[in-house]
């Protein structure tokens, strides 16, 4: 059998479209799921900080990636699974075994599109889905910083407590139209002065970018920490001025990739543990494409009926196992390569080169 022929010809023409049709159908089932699992989370935290729905909407597009990677294998298996079932029970795949296409071509073809969704499988774990992690943390730091810039200069802040250096201001009711301001500050060691004023507002930016804080009628108190004990002083003024950078109160967008942000180059010699996680993740998807064709061919009764489900669990837990071992694996990438793909893939060939015929044949013809 030629790659060409794995790629090309009858085989091809009767299973890739229903195969793709199926698969892409199962993704966006499985991708619904999860991210209806997520969307209530995230709809939480956009409604906390006052977002609108094109950021929740932005905010879930950017977890696709990784469910994507996580369920491009189950995918394959189940697309596979009924694509090769249909095409058994139409009496297509005898019609092409009558005509001298053996079930060679059937793994040839699973193997051929599977390769293609290893692949797929691989740049979405090691490009989309770390450019995804670092695009959603900044894309919250960004929400924060704009509910918290828009409770401050906004006419009714609704958060009770923020800060600027030594600055902290309270708001003792914060759902009040114009709740009045109160104010601590630390002047040294030891020192402090706090402060409440009913009239209050924020005034710039200034040439500088930096906003002022007008108080007026202001009371308090300026105490510190002496020998003798503590000490307070009361305060009255008929307006004080607080000079802040915005950049001081909005918390601190770090654009650096953190750990899980980087993509994952190919060639890199740096850390083979990253490339050896996506090898044992791209694997998974030929293996899945090999465990469908070898659960068609599982037998007669309960089997027929346990393979499926079987098969999926086979899935869950090699790719848990793979992604714990094959990092730990003190090899060159070539070699750990090699061997992953024969422990992948070796068993379910071994059982299908003893079983193939059978793929050919419809259930109902078995008997």
């Amino acid at each position: 059998m030629t790659p060409r022929a794995a790629i090309s010809g009858p085989v091809t023409r009767v299973l890739l479209r229903p195969t793709l049709l199926k698969l892409l159908g199962v993704l966006t089932l499985i991708e619904a799921v999860f991210l209806a699992e997520t969307f209530e989370g995230l709809m939480n935290e956009v409604l906390r900080y006052g977002g609108s729905f094109k950021g929740l909407a932005w905010l879930l597009a950017l977890n696709a990636p990784e469910i994507a990677a996580l369920a491009l294998a189950l995918a394959m298996l189940i697309a596979l699974f009924f694509a090769l079932s249909d095409a058994r029970e139409r009496g297509e795949l005898i019609i092409l075994a009558a005509s001298g296409i053996g079930w060679q071509r059937v793994v040839g073809f699973a193997l051929a599109i599977s390769l293609l969704g290893g692949a797929a499988a691989w740049a979405i774990s090691g490009q989309l889905v770390p450019r995804a992690h670092h695009a959603q943390r900044l894309a919250v730091t960004a929400l924060q910083a704009d509910h918290i810039r828009a409770q401050i200069l906004g006419d009714a802040p609704r958060s009770a407590l923020q800060g600027s250096g030594s600055l902290t201001f309270v708001t003792p009711d914060p759902d009040a139209a114009h709740p009045p301001l109160f104010v601590y500050q630390e002047t040294g060691a030891g020192q402090w002065r706090a402060g409440l004023s009913p009239d209050w507002t924020i005034e710039g930016p200034d040439s500088k970018g930096r906003h002022a804080l007008i108080m007026r009628s202001l009371s308090g108190y300026s105490g510190s920490l002496t020998e003798t004990g503590p000490r307070a002083d009361a305060i009255r003024t008929r307006a004080a001025e607080f000079s802040f950078a915005m950049d001081s109160i909005l918390p601190a967008v770090d654009r650096a990739r953190q750990a899980g942000e980087s993509p994952v180059a190919l060639l890199s010699p740096a850390d083979p543990a990253p490339r050896a996680a996506l090898l044992a993740r791209a694997l998974l998807v030929p293996l899945a494409a090999l465990l469908a064709l070898a659960a068609l061919v599982a037998g007669r009764g309960l089997a027929r009926f346990i393979a499926l489900p079987l098969a999926v669990l086979i899935v869950m837990a090699v790719d848990v196992a793979g992604r714990a071992i094959l990092p730990a694996l003190p090899l060159p990438f070539v070699a750990l390569a090699a061997l992953a793909a024969l422990a992948y893939l070796a068993p379910p060939l071994a059982l299908l080169a003893h079983t193939g015929e059978r793929l050919m044949i419809p259930e109902r013809g078995a008997a």
